[in-house]
């Protein structure tokens, strides 16, 4: 009797590791798919009469892309960054969009935090130079967005450095760090196919447009998020050669006109966001 227990609770066990080694298979699988961008197309939508600031949305089944697209070389552009000094504290970008009249706002650097309050003590991992001023000094390791004023004082021209080592990154009026650089020059840059929330930055071929993109990835039955590599091949579908990471996960946040453009409440505050008005 006590044989035919134990019998039971081996088999018993070995079919639910069993269950759960399959299951776990399958799970990786479904989020390691690619996805197939070959028919996109995106409608913009001005924001406003000036026409400086343009929306998007992108949808597949289970995914949801939102994306803007900015003016950079407009004469009434002013760009605004946080920190603006070491002590400033974490906000939500909401907050910092609201605070500042900002139409366009959003995450940008990574951070640590230290101590055992997540909203407090965060320290930017890589470069933050605000109008001319480096407030966080740079990791060679991670990427940047840099915006240089126009020469012909009409607004501002951005780009793209795959290292933050970049001697041309002294010159910037303004500088953000990320993660990755994840397309150069039409290339896909390899990583691991790992699927979740993303912010990410792509630019046309002068850099007087950005364009911003923000994948939900928080609710998987909702939207599954995307890898580095799709998110590279989403930006090459829509004819852009150049793209970045930011932070992504839950610091993902993006203010249009006030307003968040995710579906879900953003829930931490962080230490680094870029906004623009007109």
């Amino acid at each position: 009797m006590i044989f035919q227990k134990r019998t039971c609770i081996y088999l018993f066990l070995a079919a639910t590791l069993s269950c759960a080694a399959f299951g776990c298979k399958s799970a990786d699988f479904a989020l390691e798919k690619e996805r197939d961008f070959s028919s996109v197309c995106l409608e913009w939508k001005a924001t406003s009469e000036r026409q400086n600031v343009f929306t998007a949305e992108y949808s597949q089944e289970k995914l949801l892309i939102h994306c803007v697209r900015i003016k950079l070389d407009s004469p009434e552009i002013k760009i605004k960054m946080l920190p603006e000094n070491a002590e400033d504290k974490s906000i939500f970008v909401k907050e910092f969009a609201r605070k500042n009249n900002l139409e366009v706002a959003f995450n940008t650097t990574p951070f640590s935090a230290k101590g055992i309050f997540r909203n407090r003590g965060q320290v930017p991992l890589g470069i933050c130079i605000n109008d001319g001023k480096e407030i966080s000094p740079p990791l060679s390791r991670y990427c940047a967005l840099a915006f240089y004023k126009s020469e012909n004082a009409d607004g501002f021209r951005a780009k793209i450095f795959a290292s933050q080592a970049d001697a041309e990154l002294k010159k910037a009026s303004f500088a953000a760090g990320g993660y990755w650089q994840i397309l150069q020059d039409g290339k896909t840059i390899l990583f691991k196919k790992i699927q979740d929330t993303r912010a990410f930055c792509a630019l046309d071929a002068d850099g007087t447009t950005l364009f911003l993109f923000a994948v939900e990835g928080e609710a998987k039955s909702k939207s599954s998020g995307l890898s580095y590599m799709e998110c590279a091949e989403f930006i090459k579908a829509i004819g852009l050669e150049n793209a970045m990471q930011f932070d992504g996960g839950s610091s993902t946040q993006v203010i249009v006109g006030g307003n968040s453009i995710l579906t879900y409440k953003n829930k931490v505050k962080i230490p680094a966001m870029l906004g623009f008005s007109f």
